[in-house]
């Protein structure tokens, strides 16, 4: 018996996922996604300054 199960193993294709154009997929997302980005840029926080002292003043 143990003859008979190796043999059909051995008939057996091994089971594979091709790989060829899924580098090109991952590249066309990647540049889909810069592409189609938005890009927010920081303004800061908004801040009223106290007024300039003179030099003079003394500091509060």
């Amino acid at each position: 018996m143990p003859g008979l199960l190796d043999k059909r193993r051995e008939n057996r294709d091994e089971a594979s996922i091709p790989t060829a154009g899924m580098a090109d997929i991952a590249f066309l997302l990647l540049i889909f996604f810069l592409v189609t980005t938005t890009i927010n840029v920081d303004t800061g926080i908004g801040m009223t300054l106290p007024p300039k002292l003179k030099p003079d003043q003394k500091p509060p």
